[in-house]
């Protein structure tokens, strides 16, 4: 008999103790819990929506939560575990273009990872953020090279010559119509190039104008096969006449006449090998190459009748060289007859 009792005093205090844990569990409670939020685009691709800037924003919203101690428990896990996103579209965030004004609450109490957890949101803080939203639209952008200066020879090509662009209308709008998309080429590329050979350097990535923020458009295709030449680092031109110009010391200048023939006043042909930037200042005539007569004072004495001329320019020695079939040019020298002692200038 006091067995008997002893099991029913026994497991009346077992159904106690499960009804109040069940109770417990079960009665309402208000716990501030925060969260990480983070605003992106709808998983179409289609709409982009961003946070602007101003409004102190930093992607934690403070909750203030209503439920059970296990609804409130389920939920502080899940917000544990990894942020709850809002896109366009959902419930609280509409999907029309333009800037809006998301109510927080309304926002996360409708979000499907959060409704069903037996808590409900009632405050939250801030209570709402500004968000603009808006269209993808496509357009089709040239592709520029850039690489270092004087590196290459001649105009270098991508492949494809075009890329097309997916970017936020916007953007798009902000896009004028020289805007190019930008291949980079650096020095570690050209490094791995023999110069002289037209050659392709291959899955090269391409950008878009600095303005447009990184993420908020898709290329296609997203890098390019870009074909260049490197530079030689030796080069040649010829020129075809260069004109001979005497140099003597000033002394002689009033002491001598120096006459040379007319066929013999320009040099033909002379090929000018060196730095390929030098030799293409020649080119373009920056280097102006001169051929010169030197004449000492012994060669005016001697009347020498011919003499090889040298090649420079008129401000520095530069390492060229300079070559030509014939390099002799004749000359006659005589020399002036000094006036009369006692002559005055002519009146």
């Amino acid at each position: 008999m006091i067995w008997s009792r002893i099991k029913s005093y026994g497991l009346v205090t077992v159904i106690t103790a499960v009804i109040w844990v069940f109770a417990e569990a079960e009665s309402l409670r208000t716990k501030q819990i925060s969260a990480e939020v983070i605003f992106q685009g709808d998983p179409s691709g289609e709409r982009v929506i961003d946070v602007p800037d101003g409004q102190g924003w930093r992607g934690r919203v403070e909750l203030t939560v209503e439920g059970s101690a296990a609804g409130l428990d389920r939920l502080q896990s899940r917000l544990n575990r990894q942020a709850i996103k809002l896109t366009p579209g959902m419930d609280g965030v509409s999907g029309d273009s333009g800037e809006q004004a998301v109510d927080l609450r309304l926002a996360l109490r409708a979000h499907p990872d959060l409704r069903e957890m037996g808590a409900t949101i009632s405050k939250t803080d801030p209570s709402s953020v500004k968000v603009r939203i808006d269209q993808m639209v496509p357009r089709e952008l040239r592709v520029e090279v850039q690489a270092p200066d004087g590196e290459l020879e001649g105009v270098p090509e991508t492949r494809p010559a075009k890329v097309k662009v997916r970017l936020p209308a916007s953007d798009a709008a902000s896009l004028g119509a020289q805007a190019t998309a930008v291949v980079k080429i650096d020095a570690s590329m050209l490094s791995k190039l023999v110069p002289g050979r037209m050659e392709t350097v291959t899955g090269v990535p391409v950008g878009l104008p600095p303005w447009i923020a990184p993420g908020r458009a898709r290329l296609e295709p997203p890098a390019v096969d870009v074909q260049l030449k490197l530079r030689s680092r030796t080069a040649t031109v010829t020129v075809p006449s260069v004109p001979v110009q005497v140099r003597m010391a000033a002394v002689e200048l009033g002491k001598w006449d120096v006459e040379i023939p007319e066929t013999d006043r320009f040099i033909k042909d002379v090929k000018v090998t060196g730095p390929s930037d030098l030799v293409n200042q020649v080119k373009t005539g920056e280097i102006k190459v001169i051929a010169t007569l030197s004449l000492g004072f012994e060669e005016l004495e001697k009347g020498v009748t011919s003499k090889e001329v040298s090649f420079t320019d008129f401000s520095s020695q530069l390492p060229l060289k300079f070559e030509a079939d014939n390099r002799v040019v004749r000359l006659t020298v005589r020399k002036r007859a000094e006036p009369a002692e006692g002559a005055g200038p002519p009146g």
